[in-house]
């Protein structure tokens, strides 16, 4: 294996720097002394689709009409979830002969033919895999009901010993608790559980004398308000719905 990628949605550099200072966290604390560690901006907006999305193709995420978890049709103002079957672009691993073992990478369902593996990422209704006998062998030794942060470890490290040559994972933990967290203590205890695994992906590189890059796609604010644009542009006479129905175009509104 030449490359392992393991991404860490919604990780913010100033929590994580907390969470290694005040939990166990042995292996992010090893990463953080042993590696090259840099800030990096997101996307605009820093959500996790378009995010990943441009980190995964190396292209700002405008260039393909994605700017939330929606495609828009601007023609009929419909919209729909994004996915790979409306993404318009490529991922890094479309463009090389490398064998790959892709898990959970947001964007890339449903799962699609590719040279290797792959587990479906966020957004999805359900869970689905390439090429099927991957399915059958996850059903045999790990099981796919009511899976969650354990499951879906358990789908990776299954995957990350398959004979590919690049290996690329996204743990959508760390971003899905810090949504419901309660305060800053909740978040650096999910920071923490997260260790764990990326201790076995920093081995993995090591046996496998492999490049390893550990990334995120944004990170986390406190937020004042939020605030409906749609709904806004309504209240002042600016627009006009020909029937009723639910806006979801909101944006939060930081605190100073």
């Amino acid at each position: 294996m030449d490359l392992i990628v393991l991404g860490v949605d919604g990780v913010d550099p100033e929590f994580l720097e907390q969470a290694i200072e005040k939990r166990d966290m042995p292996n992010w604390e090893r990463l953080n002394q042993d590696s090259f560690y840099s800030e990096l901006p997101s996307t605009v907006p820093s959500i996790t689709v378009p995010a990943w999305q441009s980190m995964f193709s190396g292209y700002d995420a405008g260039r393909f009409d994605t700017y939330n978890m929606n495609v828009h049709n601007f023609e009929d103002m419909s919209s729909d979830i994004a996915n790979s079957s409306s993404f318009k672009g490529d991922f890094f691993w479309d463009n090389m002969d490398r064998k790959v073992s892709l898990h959970f990478v947001p964007g890339t369902a449903p799962a699609y033919e590719v040279d290797g593996f792959m587990r479906s990422g966020f957004p999805s209704p359900g869970i689905d895999f390439h090429p099927e006998s991957l399915e059958g062998e996850v059903k045999a030794n790990i099981g796919l009901e009511n899976v969650g942060y354990d499951k879906e470890r358990e789908i990776a490290e299954l995957m990350i010993d398959k004979d590919t040559d690049v290996f690329v994972s996204v743990v959508r933990m760390t971003d899905v608790e810090s949504h419901h967290a309660q305060d800053t203590s909740e978040i650096l205890d999910i920071y923490e559980k997260s260790d764990e695994f990326l201790g076995k992906v920093m081995d993995k590189a090591e046996e496998e004398d492999a490049n390893l890059l550990v990334v995120s796609d944004h990170g986390f604010m406190h937020v004042e308000r939020k605030l409906n644009v749609l709904k806004l542009l309504e209240k002042r006479d600016l627009l006009e719905f020909t029937e009723d129905r639910e806006t979801s175009l909101i944006y939060r509104l930081a605190q100073p």
